[in-house]
């Protein structure tokens, strides 16, 4: 499952769903995620309610046809050829994870994932479960800089900054939308604690033009 700090998001929500990620097999591997941790991890992991990551994909064979099939969300991407790199699928999420052609899912440098949760209660809504990846990430000891780009009932566009510790530096906006159907996210990832304006105001406007199938 390679992904930056957005897996923290899964994580969030599947511990709405007391969904626990399988990493026993995994176990002698893993690194515990804290704002101290100094390597650069590449997938994340879950295992008794805490953050574990590896530094190389362990999961790497080809993502099956189902699952790039199983896109809920029309992207709206940039000049540059985009890859599908992982996806999963069950009855609680459909991830799917895309990184630019000729990029290194060991080492990349920009990622972009969706999200579909079809059966979270009622009661979590874009804007609770946007406070509460904010209040996470607060709690794990970062100290993010937040910037919430639209906070609306029906859908949260917003952005964090990490700086500290470098090994773990990341600039994400990520959408929370409500469909008909569930909550679909959106996140656009880089390796830098800050994008820049233009590359924000590049993904601020595809994220806008994205829509929900």
């Amino acid at each position: 499952m390679p992904l930056s700090l957005s897996r923290l998001m899964l994580i969030y929500v599947a511990f709405f769903l007391l969904v626990i990620s399988p990493v026993n097999l995994y176990a002698d591997d893993l690194i515990e995620v804290t704002a101290k941790t100094q390597v650069r991890c590449v997938e994340y992991f879950n295992r008794n309610g805490k953050l574990f990551c590896s530094t190389t994909a362990i999961e790497t064979m080809p993502v099956p046809a189902d699952i790039v099939n199983s896109e809920k969300q029309n992207i709206v991407f940039d000049h540059r050829t985009w890859k599908v790199a992982w996806g999963k699928k069950n009855e609680h999420i459909t991830t799917i994870e895309y990184i630019p052609v000729g990029d290194d899912i060991d080492n990349w440098k920009e990622l972009i994932t969706t999200q579909y949760f079809p059966q979270l209660p009622k009661n979590i809504t874009p804007v609770t479960l946007a406070n509460a990846m904010v209040s996470d990430l607060k709690e794990k000891g970062y100290k993010p800089v937040i910037t919430f780009h639209k906070k609306d009932p029906e859908i949260v566009i917003f952005e964090f900054q990490i700086g500290d510790p470098p090994s773990q530096a990341q600039d994400e906006i990520q959408m929370i939308r409500r469909g008909k159907n569930g909550l679909y996210i959106l996140h656009y990832v880089t390796r830098n604690s800050d994008m820049g304006k233009e590359e924000r105001t590049k993904w601020l406007q595809n994220f806008s033009q994205s829509t929900i199938k």
